[in-house]
């Protein structure tokens, strides 16, 4: 962008009147014995201007002033890009939030359950295929609790890149990795 606001720039500049100024001093002597007695200088001034270009002047701003807007939209277009990326991990990292927060819940209902079944077989009122039900339905719990952690985990890192920018995209996703 800022380049190209340069080239905008240069092409109004090309469009108007240049002007250089120069001075010259020198010495001028018929022998070597006066040579330093004639002392002589010359001042020189020119104006230049564009006279016909058929438009092409006209043309190179226009054209130059329309790759800065062209900039600026693409720049616009990338800032919105990065914040919708931030938003989504948010949310994807509030949605996860809940859900292992639901399983922590289930998780602590399932133990209660066991220690429950546990107490009653050891009273000797079910079988100890209702403790290892009661097991099983806990374990499983775990895992999808664990599992979720690490999506939520995936999804922080998500927000890192997000929040982060380029140097992040030589990384791989970790959930690329299992391929989820």
């Amino acid at each position: 962008l800022k380049s190209a606001d340069r080239r905008v720039l240069v092409a109004i500049k090309n469009r108007l009147p240049s002007i250089s100024l120069s001075a010259n001093l020198f010495y001028q002597a018929d022998s070597i014995s006066n040579l330093f007695e004639k002392l002589l200088w010359s001042a020189s001034g020119e104006i230049g201007m564009p006279l016909f270009q058929g438009g092409r002047l006209s043309a190179q701003e226009d054209r130059a002033r329309a790759v800065v807007e062209q900039r600026l939209y693409e720049y616009g277009q990338t800032l919105l890009d990065a914040l919708k990326d931030v938003e989504d991990a948010l949310t994807r990292e509030e949605s996860q939030r809940k859900v292992v927060r639901k399983l922590r819940q289930q998780e602590r209902t399932a133990e209660k359950n066991l220690e429950l079944v546990r107490n009653r077989y050891q009273q000797g009122a079910i079988s100890y295929f209702r403790v290892l039900d009661a097991l099983r339905s806990l374990q499983d719990i775990q895992r999808q609790r664990l599992q979720a952690e690490r999506v939520q985990f995936a999804n922080r890192i998500q927000l890192c890149r997000a929040i982060g920018g380029s140097w992040t995209k030589k990384l791989k996703s970790p959930l690329a990795e299992n391929g989820n």
